[in-house]
């Protein structure tokens, strides 16, 4: 179709121009091109040639192609082998099962899954999977020849051997199959959680290795699985990844320890002042009182010491960069392992400050706490009435510090650190555990009000338990304090100008100060 394109010029004269546009309704011509490189996606839409393997992009050292997704052995009938094959089967892959007796195995295989001898499946596969346990290795000496090249990928978990070596995996690559490439993974997925329609367990893998072409096909198939990849580096890694599945409750054992003795030491405290006292003084029967008013306070005294042990190592290291200086500095190993166990502490301090809550409610009343309620009288009968400014603010600050625990423990679970960012995670733990520290020391400090000046409780040399559990919440909070003040942080400042000076960036006219202040 030809059109005149016409061109107005600026002296006013008019050219014009024919033009042949194409038409829009002829179908357009289909023209054999060479195949493209380089992550160039080809328009075939030829429907005879149906590849019987699916193809993925996968990348190499010449740029992006499409390619069969590798061929997959498996060294294992075991339950975790058989999982592993049924999952792989349904992502697509062609699974290849090696056994030393493959009659006996027939009907445990899984439909499609290709049962052999275990040194054709490793001659026919291009990854194989390692799912023996460690005392097995030695008898899979003969693979060595067909090894050779292939990408061995080891699941097993933590061994009692010691070899000189850490890892399972590096007895495999230096010792037993030195011309495979190995990788570890997949040993903290459970079988269960390969046969589960909807996996609801871990989802990460931890995968390490040496060479990054072996990792990157690995991370490839964890990607084809549904499952998460998380490369932790070199094969010297394997060691950490083989002991994860045995750790139980990794920073839990300081907490509950410390816990435990804190609540030992303070019930027989409690035995001695509450029950053994007063039945030698004036011979009263308080052991009734034992399992929920005394026990109470135990719990009381647990939570309150826990929470200013959580939040003592941070005040203590921002003291020391305060007085010492800034930056960073080596500090003991137990003040680290005391500052990476805090918030399992915190976490500890808020179940036990739950159950305190819970059991304080039930026994708030006159009869238990008459020193927090107003003394009247009804027609010449003493009774006691409302509560004085004192008991209600005890109460509240109680109800503010366990509230402000509870969203820290919300948010130190593993589900709520995953949906914060560092700047939500840093301001809740600053800002929010400050607030819970203040109010949990202040609904101490209005309870002692009304119960510190009763000269009973200090007989046979004892201090009541409340007095002794605002010892280091309020020391806690008087170190929380020098570390807020402006003018003792401006101070310390200035000296550090006098003794070092200050880094400076020229930046024409201008200058930047470089001072580190990490609180």
């Amino acid at each position: 179709m030809m059109v005149e394109y016409k061109e107005v010029r600026e002296d006013g004269s008019v050219t014009s121009t024919p033009v042949r546009m194409r038409d829009q309704s002829a179908a357009p011509s289909v023209t054999s091109t060479p195949a493209r490189r380089h992550g160039d996606v080809s328009m075939s839409s030829s429907r005879s040639a149906t590849p019987k393997r699916r193809t993925r992009t996968t990348l190499d050292g010449r740029g992006m192609r499409d390619a069969p997704p590798p061929i997959v052995g498996i060294l294992g009938c075991g339950e975790f082998g058989l999982a592993l094959a049924r999952k792989l089967l349904k992502s697509g892959y062609q699974v290849i099962l090696g056994t030393r007796d493959a009659e006996a195995m027939k009907t445990v295989v899984p439909l499609g899954v290709t049962l052999t001898t275990r040194y054709e499946a490793v001659l026919q596969a291009e990854v194989v999977f390692l799912a023996v346990r460690r005392d097995h290795y030695d008898q899979l000496g003969f693979l060595a020849d067909a090894m050779g090249g292939k990408v061995l990928v080891d699941v097993s978990i933590t061994s009692r051997f010691n070899d000189g070596l850490r890892s399972n995996a590096e007895y495999l690559q230096c010792r037993l199959f030195p011309s495979c490439r190995v990788v570890k993974g997949f040993n903290v997925i459970p079988a269960a959680a390969l046969d589960a329609e909807l996996m609801d367990g871990p989802k990460q893998v931890y995968i390490c290795g040496d060479d990054h072409h072996a990792k990157a096909t690995v991370t490839h198939i964890v990607y084809d699985l549904g499952l998460i990849p998380v490369d932790l580096g070199a094969l010297k890694s394997a060691g950490h990844i083989e002991t994860i599945p045995a750790r139980f409750l990794p920073y839990w054992g300081l907490p509950v320890s410390v816990g435990i003795w804190l609540f030992i030491v303070m019930f027989l405290y409690v035995m001695i002042q509450d029950i053994i006292r007063p039945s030698v003084s004036d011979g009263s029967n308080e052991l009734p009182r034992l399992p929920l008013y005394l026990v109470n306070r135990v719990l009381a005294f647990v939570a309150g010491t826990l929470l200013s042990a959580a939040f003592f190592p941070d005040v203590f290291i921002r003291l020391v960069r305060i007085f010492k200086g800034y930056g960073y500095r080596d500090f003991p190993s137990w003040l680290g392992e005391w500052r990476k166990a805090r918030r399992h502490i915190c976490l500890v301090g808020v179940i036990i400050s739950a159950v305190h809550a819970v059991m304080s409610l039930t026994i708030l009343s006159p009869t238990y706490y008459p020193e927090l309620y107003e003394k009247t009288s009804n027609r010449g009968v003493p009774s006691l009435g409302k509560m004085v400014w004192s008991g209600e603010a005890f109460v509240s600050m109680g109800a503010v510090s366990l509230s402000a625990l509870l969203i820290l423990g919300v948010a130190n679970m593993p589900a709520g650190k995953e949906k914060l960012n560092w700047r939500e995670t840093t301001f809740l733990w600053s800002n929010l555990g400050t607030v819970a520290l203040f109010t949990a020391t202040f609904h101490v400090v209005f309870l002692g009000i009304q119960v510190y000046p009763n000269g009973s409780l200090y007989s046979l040399f004892t201090l009541p338990v409340s007095l002794i559990s605002l010892f280091p919440l309020a020391a806690v909070v008087l170190l929380k304090c020098v570390t807020l003040i402006p003018y003792l942080q401006k101070h310390v400042l200035n000296i550090r100008d006098m003794l070092q000076g200050r880094k400076r960036l020229d930046h024409g006219d201008e200058f930047v100060e470089c001072v580190v202040v990490n609180l």
